[in-house]
């Protein structure tokens, strides 16, 4: 065996550098090469994973997830994906994609092959709209799937986490609460409040439901603006189930940030007969002041209900909300409304058609009120007046 070092010298090589140092950047290099292997491997593995979830592969995945290291799975299932060509949101793990696509088996083995010291790591993941797994779940519309969610969230987290993900809002604002809402399905949202029943105080689901101080639109508002008159009526129901009184009471005359109330939502549906069930709802609901107070209520741009009937641009619709709001408050109060000029000092029809002047100008003739008359003469167009008013 040939000396690396004679007297205490370490022999040079014939272009004057270390023989050390060349065999340290062999192993260098050797190492980095590794390193790319093994980079290469995982991004092998991660694209199978999410093609065999793409197509509910489960088989596949599972077999995928069998012959991984532990360090390949810790490596693939905590990385976000969603890079441009991928398909992916930004910030998709593989956890988040299988809860996206509704797929509560592969889910629950995703979570059976995390490591058990990264899981809750894992599980708290989000991608780049701040939707959280409970989040994505829901959306997803299967009950099964959010189960599934909830029960790893239930087993790995402890309360205060439990928590934090109850009460967390996308980069939109949105609820948990909104989110189970807007997938248009009352047994969602069941399920939903049942987890968070589980965690939290009826009197700190409240402000949730209600989006106090918090943007979007609440709960019931999100109800009342779907496509599914029964989702609002199923949501309501399930409410009165689990609240006072006075909570519900809050529910019905909460705002969003825009200062909309749940009338108006119910007219952006632009379905007549859920404008009907939400009023009816509120009519019962609420003492007769607090009905006027929404019916009557401005937003923060100075829109009315009677303008928001109108920007529906459904004719139907219009007539629905003014028959109620005229039920409700009277011509005085109507007149107010019909008077109001936005914050662009725009009165009710500034911009609307002029079948709807008319009909509102009919109106007014048939109540035999002369004030409600004079207010619609005042807001009546100067394009449509001659027409309206002959």
């Amino acid at each position: 065996m040939t000396s690396r070092a004679v007297n205490g010298q370490v022999p040079e090589a014939e272009d004057g550098a270390s023989p050390y140092v060349e065999e340290m950047k062999h192993d260098h290099r050797s190492s980095h090469q590794a390193e790319d292997d093994a980079i290469s491997s995982r991004d092998v593995l991660t694209k199978k994973i999410l093609e065999a979830i793409n197509i509910d592969d489960f088989d596949r995945v599972q077999a995928l997830l069998a012959n991984a290291s532990e360090m390949d799975k810790e490596c693939v299932l905590l990385r976000p994906y969603g890079e441009s060509g991928t398909g992916l949101r930004g910030g998709t793990t593989p956890l988040l994609h299988a809860a996206t696509r509704s797929q509560p088996e592969t889910f629950k083995e995703l979570v059976r092959a995390s490591p058990r010291d990264k899981i809750v790591e894992m599980l708290k993941a989000k991608d780049q709209l701040g939707h959280t797994v409970l989040m994505v779940a829901v959306a997803s519309k299967s009950v099964g799937t959010f189960e599934a969610v909830s029960k790893a969230v239930k087993d790995d987290f402890d309360d205060s986490e439990q928590r934090r993900l109850i009460e967390a809002q996308d980069k939109h604002g949105r609820t948990l609460f909104t989110a189970a809402v807007q997938g248009g399905s009352s047994k969602m949202f069941e399920a939903t409040l049942d987890h968070a029943l589980g965690i939290l105080f009826h009197d700190e689901i409240v402000p949730l439901l209600t989006a106090k101080d918090r943007p979007g639109p609440t709960v019931l508002m999100a109800a009342a603006s779907s496509e599914s008159t029964d989702t609002f009526e199923a949501i309501f129901k399930a409410s009165e189930g689990y609240f006072h009184k006075g909570q519900l009471v809050d529910m019905l005359k909460a705002k969003d940030h825009d200062g909309h109330t749940i009338f108006t939502a119910a007219v952006s549906s632009e379905r007549v007969d859920t404008f009907e069930t939400v009023f009816q709802t509120a009519k019962k609901g609420l003492h007769q002041e607090q009905l006027w107070q929404l019916i009557e209520s401005i937003d923060n741009k100075g829109g009315t209900l009677l303008s928001a009937a109108v920007q529906s641009g459904r004719d139907a619709m219009f007539e629905a909300t003014l028959d109620y709001a005229l039920e409700s408050v009277g011509h005085h109060e109507l007149c107010v409304l019909i008077e109001h000029k936005n914050k662009d000092g725009q009165t009710l029809l500034f911009s609307a058609p002029f079948e709807l002047s008319r009909k509102l100008w009919l109106k007014s003739l048939e109540s035999g009120h002369f004030g409600f008359f004079e207010s619609v003469a005042r807001v009546v167009p100067p394009g449509h007046r001659s027409q309206v008013l002959n």
